[in-house]
Parts: structure tokens; sequence; C-alpha cells
């Protein structure tokens, strides 16, 4: 008799994605077991299609406005849930809907994420080991089995070929750019001046033996922000293509993209899990924690070591008077990101 089980955990992508390697963890111990995850309904498709190879039924949860409007929605949850007879519950969103609906649809066992966090000084949560967060999502799992810590390609998701970049043909020579950070944490943002800078650099006919194509990724917010340097930079070799791809096209391009440069975002760790090649640009948010993984080549850039701000981990840059350039974002400057590229992309890939 098949065994069923849920997990829960809601947007945001980057996130999401995060959970990835949990799922086909538990699928190696429980072969035969069906799971149920209850996301957001806008990130479905994509994670069909990344998790083609496990027994996954996807659940759409709404998060409609007002209490009595979520409530309703759990409780329709609950009645869709309960006929499967759970055995047992993973929630990796824990709020007090979800602990609801956690422990209505199911007898059996709940276990609950707790994140791991550190306080101190940011030098300090710089310097204190912490788990990534794919790691974290892992071990409430871990705990409640007595199973060992992931380790290696464990931590990366179970891609179907077609989804992965290390089987996907290149065509050469194209650099995916993700200039956005959505706008709940901008101060993730790389500065637009900065950008500009890379991008006339990367174009430079004596930067590469072969001319290189950038191809600017994201949603349709991002789109005004990849055509106002479009405008500064005219060249063939740009296309924008921010608005253009549902995320299973945005996650299936990727694959085509020899390198993808971006901050900590949703799309950059797309990439990783696809297995690109990422020049990940971290500064409020710490690597340990959330820099991309993947089976491609990963690299990620920081502030200098004597700014002593970073990691903030704040949604907003925590010193009111800074500007755009002030930021430790801005402390990472364009030589950095040229000088990682050519070491990314080295002479097999670009220089042949």
């Amino acid at each position: 008799m098949t065994k069923y089980y849920a997990i829960i955990r809601l947007g945001a992508l980057g996130d999401c994605i995060h959970v990835l390697p949990t799922l086909a963890a538990w699928h190696r111990q429980e072969p035969d077991a069906h799971f149920v995850w209850i996301t957001s309904p806008a990130l479905i498709p994509l994670l069909q299609s990344l998790s083609e190879k496990l027994p996954i039924t996807f659940i759409a949860m709404q998060k409609p406005k007002g209490w009595l409007a979520r409530i309703s929605e759990v409780w329709r949850l609950l009645q869709e849930l309960r006929p499967l007879n759970l055995q047992g519950v993973l929630n990796l969103h824990p709020n007090a809907l979800t602990w609801i609906l956690s422990n209505g649809i199911t007898t059996g066992w709940v276990a609950t994420y707790n994140k791991q966090k550190l306080s101190g000084s940011a030098l300090q949560r710089r310097t204190t080991s912490r788990r990534h967060a794919v790691d974290d999502f892992y071990e409430p799992l871990r705990k409640h089995y007595n199973w060992r810590e992931l380790a290696g390609a464990e931590r990366y998701p179970a891609l179907p070929i077609e989804m992965n970049a290390s089987t996907t043909p290149k065509k050469g020579g194209i650099i995916g750019m993700i200039m956005g950070v959505g706008n709940q944490r901008p101060n993730r943002a790389w500065p637009l001046n900065h950008w500009e800078v890379l991008t006339h650099t990367l174009l430079e006919p004596n930067t590469f033996e072969k001319p290189v194509t950038l191809w600017f990724i994201g949603g349709p917010d991002e789109r005004p922000l990849a055509d106002a340097l479009m405008q500064r930079v005219s060249s063939p070799h740009l296309v924008n293509h921010c608005g253009a791809w549902t995320l299973p096209q945005l996650a299936e391009n990727l694959t085509r993209c020899d390198l993808v440069i971006g901050g900590d975002t949703g799309p950059l760790h797309v990439a990783g899990a696809v297995g690109a090649n990422v020049l990940g640009l971290y500064a409020p948010t710490a690597v340990d924690r959330t820099g991309p993984l993947g089976s491609g080549a990963i690299q990620t850039l920081t502030p200098p070591e004597n700014r002593s701000c970073w990691p903030c981990e704040a949604p907003k840059c925590p010193s009111a008077n800074d500007c755009l350039e002030a930021t430790c974002m801005a402390a990472i400057t364009p030589e950095q990101v040229v000088e990682a590229v050519k070491t990314l992309l080295s002479s097999k890939v670009l220089n042949a």
C-alpha cells in the first residue's frame, strides 16, 4: 500500500529550489512513497519540470487577503487532503495557518522547520559556521528519521536530462545577466552603473578571443531596468529577455548559458539548480546560508573584509543615509566581476 506524505513550502522561488534536494533524499529512503507538495500556484509549473523524476503531486495554496478568506482556504485544503490518510507532514513554511493545516491533514507525525538564525554583529555572522538553506530545510526530516546529513551531489536537485546544463548543447558565448532582485529586498541589487561598466567591458573585442552575447534575464518588473541599460550600451550582442519567458522556459534557457551572473535572487538559484556555471554577487545575505549550489562551476564575490556591515541580512540597508553607490553591493567592483568571469569561463569555453 502506497504511503502518502505532505510537504508544505510556499514561495519564494529560491527557497523552493532549495527544498528539492530534501524531496530527492526522502524518495531515496522511501522509493514507494508518494509526496504531496503544497505550494504557491505560480511556482508549480517550474517545480513540476524540475522534479519529473520524483513521485509528487502539487497542490496550490492560495494566499487571499483577509483572515476569513485564508481560513476558508485552509478548510478547502483540509477537505481535499484528509482522504489521503497522510503518514506525516513536513512543514517548511511554519505559521499559524500551516500549523492548523499540518495537524489537520494527518494523524501521523509532523516535523516543522526552524530556521537557523545567528545573532551578533555582521562580522560575527560572517565568520560563524551555519547551515545552508538546503541543509536547513532537510534538518527536521533528518532529525525525525535519524538520517545522515546530505553530502556532495545529494545537495543538488535530481534533474531530468533535458533540464541539465551539462547535457544541453551550447551555441557558445552566452552570458546570462540577472540584474533585478525583486521588490522585497532591493539592497541585494548590484548598481546599474556597475552593470553598465561590466556590459561595456564584456563586449569589448579584446576581452575574449570570440565575441559574447549577453542575455538580460528577469521578470516583467526588470524589463525597464534592462531597457535602460540597452539605451546606454548599444550592441547587436545584447538581448533583453526580461518578462519574455515562463518559469519553465527560464530554467530551460538558463541551461543554454555558458555563465549566469546575478545577486541573491530566485533565477540565480534556478541557474545553479540546472547545473549552469554561476557567478553570485553577495553582500546583504550570507553566502554560506543562501549561496548558489549546483553541479556547474560556482563562484561568489563579496565586499572587502574590512567593510564591517555585511552580511546584515536585513530587507533594506540599515544605514538610512546610504545611497545606492554607497551600499555594500557597490563595493563589489566591475573589475572583480570581469576577472571572475574570465576565470569561470576559461579557455575551454570562450577562447577555444
